[in-house]
């Protein structure tokens, strides 16, 4: 297969399938299918902080636009809609319990299609590299729904409990978001 690299994409690192064991791709789709599910349900989020390994980094760079041929990157270094760790997300789910989190009064309806998971090796047998498309629906109240498009690139860390999400970086195909807030997780 030959191998296309664009410049400053994240699509940089070029991700081949066919280089994992069956039995390991298949055991994580059914472990990136679960977590869906969970991060679906928000009475469920408790259960998806629990497959977050203590050191999790969780970002979401901001896309700009650019010409084709810029050098310019597509998400420039240090700008995040959202750069947090375990304990900001632990903030975050506690706030969710809360009186004070109306982005997220009434809750949100959050549906995920994920496809197109590639797995790779990570730094060791432990650790795997995984990248997957996304489709997000996000209803709220009687208003309209957003749907949000991109790619995660997750690392997975298999544990003496099974797999755990170790980092979470999330690329919106989106240059202005098209949600009024982000309440909710990718």
């Amino acid at each position: 297969m030959k191998s296309l690299k664009v410049e400053n994409s994240p699509a940089a690192e070029v991700f081949l399938p066919g280089q994992m064991k069956r039995e390991i791709v298949d055991e994580i789709k059914d472990f990136l299918d679960y977590e869906a599910m969970l991060l679906d349900d928000y009475h469920l989020l408790w259960d998806w902080f629990h497959l977050l390994t203590d050191d999790f980094t969780y970002q979401v760079p901001v896309r700009v636009a650019r010409e084709r041929h810029s050098s310019q990157p597509l998400y420039p270094e240090g700008s995040y809609h959202q750069n947090d760790n375990k304990f900001f997300i632990l903030k975050r789910l506690e706030r969710l319990e809360t009186e004070k989190a109306w982005a997220e009064e009434s809750p949100s309806r959050v549906r995920r299609v994920i496809s197109g998971v590639i797995v790779m090796p990570g730094d060791d047998e432990n650790h795997f590299r995984v990248r997957s498309s996304f489709v997000l629906y996000r209803g709220r109240d009687r208003i309209e729904g957003d749907t949000l498009f991109g790619q995660r690139h997750d690392v997975l860390r298999r544990e003496a409990n099974g797999l755990k999400i170790a980092r979470r970086m999330v690329y919106l195909d989106h240059i202005a978001l098209p949600t009024r807030n982000l309440g909710f997780f990718f």
